[in-house]
């Protein structure tokens, strides 16, 4: 769980960089690591191709994609 709190922030914060509203996490109706959670994740920082192929929703290799589109792989 502490590993996913900076990525949270970081969501948050692309969120305000490319346009979207940015929520606190409490104002976040989904909590964290839950099915619509990572759907909402995948929503700012999409981990496909637009055409419905990438990692699986929640995967370790889903996650390692969205740290690196980040830019926080390995910290």
């Amino acid at each position: 769980m502490k590993r996913l709190l900076p990525l949270v922030f970081l969501i948050l914060a692309a969120g305000v960089v490319y346009g979207q509203e940015s929520q606190s996490p409490e104002a976040m109706p989904e909590p964290p690591c839950s099915d619509a959670w990572y759907e909402k994740v995948d929503e700012i920082v999409q981990s496909g191709d637009g055409q419905g192929h990438g990692p699986d929703l929640g995967s370790a290799e889903w996650m390692s994609t969205i740290e690196f589109k980040l830019g926080i792989r390995g910290e």
